[in-house]
């Protein structure tokens, strides 16, 4: 990883969904592939842990539209009520 804001830009106009990535190597995962230029979303069920880090990620690197959060709980529960009808 470098320091940059952005990297290649390699990956425009992909989007990636990381799973656990409200910390360790997830996080840096879902950032890196941010700053290489895919719209990145921070997966997991620690739903305070992953907003904070998104919002502390998209400020320091200038991620603005490219690094979102998604709750994974609020996610289960409405595929779980779907799957069941």
């Amino acid at each position: 990883m470098n320091d940059g804001a952005t990297s290649s830009g390699n990956l425009d106009g992909l989007i990636a969904v990381v799973t656990g990535a409200a910390q360790g190597l997830g996080l840096g995962i879902t950032e890196q592939l941010a700053r290489d230029g895919a719209t990145a979303i921070i997966a997991d069920l620690q739903r305070d842990k992953g907003r904070t880090e998104a919002a502390m990620k998209v400020r320091f690197y200038n991620l603005y539209n490219r690094l979102n959060y998604l709750c994974l709980k609020l996610t289960f529960f409405v595929c779980s009520f779907f799957f069941f009808l």
